[in-house]
């Protein structure tokens, strides 16, 4: 079972670490959550401030990063992978 989402930004942590899911801004307009999908793939460092996210240091183009992905093909949250 998986942990769900938080419904509103407390308790996310912007930075980019890996781990925690944070909520991708303006995710919580969207209409409910009814079914999505688990979305790994390499994301450019400099898309992270665009999802919430502060790229971590690194001298890498790219990060892996899981995208939770929703019913209406957008993306709702997003975590870095190790």
């Amino acid at each position: 079972m998986h942990k769900p989402l938080p419904s509103s930004g407390r308790g996310v942590r912007p930075e980019a670490s890996p781990g925690d899911f944070v909520i991708v801004p303006g995710a919580a307009a969207l209409p409910p959550l009814e079914s999505g999908s688990l979305v790994r793939m390499d994301v450019p460092v400099s898309l992270l401030p665009s999802l919430g996210l502060t790229p971590p240091s690194t001298t890498a183009a790219k990060v892996k990063a899981d995208l939770i992905v929703g019913q209406d093909g957008l993306t709702r949250a997003v975590r870095l992978v190790n």
